[in-house]
């Protein structure tokens, strides 16, 4: 999906993923926000020097603060382009050239979709589009002409809708069936006091424990730009699409900084589970601010050199004053108690303040006397004759500092407020504890780390499976089994594995066909006593004799009521495999329930792909199969010696099938997502419309424009 979504991941994979691959893709997309923006604000305001400003100063936004390796990176970075796609709507005049702006509405809507993330991508998708179709209906073209670009990015919606369903229908169908950090409607948004800190995330600051940075912003170039356009809106009537980008700012501004409940949002469909509307909508304010911000920097280029800009600048101030008192006031403000019992407070109680680090309280006057001295310097360069020399170097000092702690640094002064990446090994190293667990897997087992090593996610770089990852959709059975065999996690999605407990939960890890563990600098008499000694390296390898066989044979079926009696049946178990089935499930009948004799027989043979697990068994009679792999309900296929039959829930969160006769059998599961044929079909249709658009695209390219009007 990100390779044909996101052309720019065609290089990572490419380059398998080194890190010099990487470097470029961040860079590239960096560069395609900055010459996005850029555009977007020429495109709209005219002026070529406020969308330099505006495309400069985009590399050095408070978002990459924020988010430094994050998917969102890339959501945030692809957005203005399908802003850029409605603008060729707004100013299409005939039928070939709104065809081709609605395939770049496609291509940009598409990409975004595709960029790495569901909540940021997709608000800024809704949000951008949204706004354009706004600045689309507020333009000065006829209603026909109107009418028709509205009805073009329409069609391109539909083909959209139809090409990515195997996109959002499969998501949709996971959802449902997922548990997610999100099931539970949530809303967390900013307080309006904190809206200074939308153009420099330093004033978000306080809010978090160790001054964490917690929400993107833009930065202080931006907001030079939006206040002079605010103070001379007036006198300068800077347009239609500058009134729709303004009218587009007002619902972001509200659900992110809380003036909309956040009982109103939890009721939404999809919106109530974001959760971070605070940083979603924060991303298309900014959007929308950058491009405003040029129409300021236009006036300030007219207006600069006249009597009325010492005026403009006074507007300004004042208009900062108004952004930046509520913040400082919200530090120390302490309500009277409005209940009985006197015990109610907003944020503070008498003797409580927000603590707030010198480096913030310094940096308020000094980045607003920046921020004023660059208006006045252009000003008196303009009216009183101000020497060049010195005024640019004025002007280099000052966009320095309201912007330097937005870069990324060597060094490691004010490390705390500024980005200072250091020397990075290399992500492909080699090591000796991979080498070896490697070289000592015969058959598929799982990895993990004690502790916070073989982090995990990160062990997929090695082509390690471990037993929970950062995953934004859960198993809800295998979360289930997790709890009741009382596997210790944090972040709701971490599975942490302790020294500590290796001796307790030793048959539930083993259950999960954990067979290799990895520490540094172990103790290894107190680990090596449970588990076997591989290899002492960079890390330390152990491995589980008694780990269950990823898949495996047996001739008994217990029964539990529920998850936690399934529990028990493990931890006071023998220790051996075997298959039980929760009795409100249909089970086979002619197995008996009893274990305390079962036959269990390891299977063999084992081809794995991203989607298909192959083994082969050699029953020694009828019974069944079990693969420690997770079930989800009609999303495989499970195939007996090449003829399909239905699969079971087993051992509560994993699947098998029946084995109805002794012998050697070949078992197959291929994940196939219940409705992915329809998607499939869904999509050819799409592609269908799509190839007969480009045909008549091609068509109308070999007559004049005016033959093709309409």
């Amino acid at each position: 999906q990100s390779m044909f979504g996101d052309p720019l991941h065609f290089l990572v994979v490419a380059a398998s993923g080194s890190a010099w691959a990487w470097d470029a893709k961040f860079l590239i997309a960096k560069w395609l926000l900055a010459f996005g923006l850029g555009v977007l604000a020429f495109r709209t305001s005219g002026h070529l020097r406020g969308a330099l400003i505006v495309a400069a100063s985009a590399a050095f936004f408070g978002f990459f603060s924020f988010r430094i390796n994050h998917p969102a990176y890339f959501s945030f970075c692809y957005s203005p382009w399908i802003l850029l796609a409605w603008l060729e709507l707004k100013s299409a005049t005939h039928l070939r050239s709104r065809l081709i702006a609605g395939g770049w509405l496609l291509l940009a809507t598409w990409t975004e979709i595709n960029s790495g993330t569901a909540k940021e991508a997709y608000m800024l998708m809704l949000g951008l589009n949204a706004t354009g179709a706004l600045i689309v209906l507020l333009s000065q073209s006829s209603w026909r002409n109107r009418l028709l670009s509205l009805a073009t990015a329409a069609g391109s919606g539909v083909v959209l809708v139809l090409l990515s369903a195997p996109i959002w229908l499969t998501f949709l169908d996971a959802l449902k069936a997922s548990y997610t950090s999100y099931n539970a409607p949530s809303a967390w948004q900013i307080h309006p006091s904190f809206l200074l800190g939308l153009f420099d995330e330093l004033f978000y600051r306080p809010l978090q424990p160790s001054e964490r940075v917690s929400n993107p912003s833009a930065n202080f170039i931006i907001l030079g730009g939006v206040l002079y356009l605010a103070a001379t809106w007036r006198a300068c009537a800077p347009g239609r699409t500058a009134t729709a980008l303004a009218l587009a700012c007002i619902p972001s501004a509200v659900i992110a900084f809380g003036v909309i409940p956040p009982q109103w949002i939890q009721t939404v469909p999809f919106l109530g589970n974001v959760a971070h509307v605070d940083n979603c909508f924060s991303l298309i304010l900014i959007i929308q601010l950058s491009v405003l911000a040029a129409f300021g920097f236009k006036a300030a280029d007219e207006r600069l050199g006249t009597a009325a800009g010492r005026g403009d600048l006074v507007l300004c101030l004042i208009l900062f004053a108004a952004l930046s008192l509520p913040w400082i006031s919200s530090a120390h403000t302490v309500h009277k108690p409005l209940y009985p019992d006197g015990e109610r407070f907003t944020l503070h109680s008498f003797g409580e303040t927000l603590a707030i680090a010198p480096f913030i309280w310094i940096s308020l006057p000094v980045l607003a006397v920046s921020l004023a001295l660059g208006g006045w310097v252009i000003h008196r360069s303009r009216t009183a004759g101000m020497a060049r020399g010195p005024a640019t170097l004025s002007l280099i000092t000052i966009v320095t500092i309201l912007l330097f702690r937005h870069g990324q640094h060597v060094g490691s002064f004010f490390s705390d407020y500024i980005v200072n990446p250091p020397s990075r090994p290399s992500l492909l190293a080699r090591s000796e504890a991979v080498e070896a667990v490697r070289a000592d897997m015969k058959t598929p087992k799982r990895a993990v780390g004690i502790e916070g090593n073989l982090f995990p996610g990160w062990a997929a770089a090695y082509r390690f499976e471990g037993i929970s990852g950062p995953e934004a959709l859960m198993n809800p059975y295998f979360r289930e089994l997790a709890e009741a065999l009382g596997l210790d996690r944090v972040w709701d999605w971490r599975i942490m594995i302790h020294s500590s407990d290796l001796g307790r939960m030793r048959k539930p890890y083993d259950l999960l066909n954990i067979g290799y563990y990895l520490d540094y600098r172990s103790d290894q008499g107190k680990i090596g006593a449970l588990l076997t000694p591989l290899r002492m390296a960079d890390l330390d390898v152990y491995r589980s004799e008694t780990v269950w066989p990823r898949a495996f044979f047996t001739d008994r079926l217990a029964t539990y009521g529920d998850v936690r009696d399934f529990a028990r049946l493990v931890a006071e178990g023998d220790g051996r495999p075997f298959a039980a089935m929760e009795s409100k499930d249909p089970r086979p009948d002619f197995l008996r329930t009893t274990l305390s004799d079962r036959q269990v027989v390891p299977a063999a043979d084992y081809f794995l792909t991203p989607n298909t697990t192959r083994f082969v068994i050699d029953a020694p009679a009828a019974g069944i199969a079990v693969l420690t792999e997770a079930w989800q309900d009609r999303n495989f296929e499970a195939l007996l010696d090449g003829k399909a039959v239905p699969y079971l829930r087993l051992n509560h969160a994993f699947k098998g099938i029946v084995i109805p006769t002794p012998g050697r059998h070949v078992i197959e599961f291929t994940y196939s997502p219940r409705r992915f044929n329809l998607a499939l079909s869904l999509s050819g249709f799409g592609l269908g419309l799509l190839l007969l658009a480009t045909g008549t695209i091609w068509r109308l390219g070999k007559v004049s424009p005016d033959q093709s009007k309409g």
